[in-house]
């Protein structure tokens, strides 16, 4: 199932917006968006003003700040603009911030799942291989809180 897909100058309207909401939605949104070259690059020249936007603007959190995903939009951004490698090189993520789901990522054509063993408890491990450059990650799937991810290159 294709995820939907809202225009880049509507994601940029919300980034800019300086409404704690929306740009926390939106950054996700691109997080998510960082697999599709082509939709993150018209982002590319508002860079400067994305981080602007969001600097002084209180995005809250819970167990974790939100900024957090302001900060990973702005790297999917950067990555765009300053490398052609492919955009599986954006899964492993700093920190324990797991969020992309290896089905959904399966879903979505970005990733084939060669092996997976998951226990009942939601834990376990996946095999994938990125569909574009052959890449294989190792992902650890974890349960606390929430369901999350580390991905780990391992060729």
């Amino acid at each position: 199932m294709k995820r939907s897909v809202r225009p880049a100058e509507t994601i940029l309207e919300d980034l800019l917006s300086r409404d704690p909401q929306r740009i926390w939605s939106a950054s996700c949104e691109v997080i998510h968006l960082g697999q599709e070259r082509t939709r993150i690059l018209p982002l590319v020249p508002y860079l400067t003003e994305i981080g602007r936007a969001a600097e002084h603007t209180v995005l809250g959190g819970g167990l974790a700040p939100n900024r957090r995903f302001v900060d990973m939009a702005l790297r999917t951004i950067r990555f765009h603009r300053d490398s052609e490698d492919c955009p599986c090189c954006l899964y492993p993520l700093p920190g324990d911030d797991g969020i992309f789901d290896p089905q959904e990522e399966m879903e979505q054509g970005y990733v084939r799942i060669l092996d997976r063993m998951l226990d009942e408890h939601h834990t376990g491990d996946y095999l994938v291989q990125c569909t574009r450059c052959g890449r294989t990650f190792q992902i650890i799937q974890e349960w606390g809180h929430f369901v999350w991810w580390r991905w780990t290159p391992i060729s």
